[in-house]
């Protein structure tokens, strides 16, 4: 009794294997069900009786229903491409194509010197301050980088020593 007790809480934290359930099954369908026990007994009755059921086959025919089977052969081929539509559909939507040329990428034509040098001003001074921005982020890399070349970095102690 003790065994079919602990079976019972495996049972409820959905925790038995097959065997144990059948165990389980076969206990409760017997005539010898402990008192305690035997309020469980009519859901293992319940189990037993619904595995012997039929499923009703003319239950269409009851109701009238006639079935159809109507052939798709290209249904997955539809599907897929009624998919990559509505994808396609929907980046347009949200992300129209915009006929706009960055401003650096402007071909644009000066005949005046002074302008000309101006402009190449402006533009090489804008190269320079992204290349001090990308200089301030790899900065602490390339350190890192010389120190370990030079040994001054112990990858295995996880220090760094510096070399004055």
């Amino acid at each position: 009794m003790e065994r079919i007790k602990t079976l019972l809480e495996k049972y409820w934290d959905g925790e038995t294997s097959l065997e144990e359930e059948k165990e389980l099954k076969q206990y409760f369908n017997s005539p010898n069900v402990a008192e305690g026990l035997k309020r469980y007994a009519p859901l293992f009755a319940f189990y037993k009786e619904e595995r012997k059921r039929e499923p009703r086959k003319d239950l269409a025919s009851s109701l009238g229903l006639r079935a159809r089977i109507i052939p798709m052969p290209h249904f997955g081929r539809v599907a897929v491409a009624l998919t990559l539509l509505g994808v396609l559909a929907y980046g347009l939507w949200t992300n129209p194509l915009k006929d706009e040329t960055p401003a650096m990428a402007k071909h644009v034509v000066i005949d005046d010197p002074e302008q000309a040098y101006a402009e190449l001003r402006k533009a090489l001074a804008m190269t320079a301050s992204y290349l001090n921005e990308t200089e301030k982020v790899t900065s602490p890399i390339s350190e890192l980088s010389m120190m370990k070349k030079y040994g001054s970095l112990s990858t295995k102690g996880g220090s760094i020593k510096s070399k004055e």
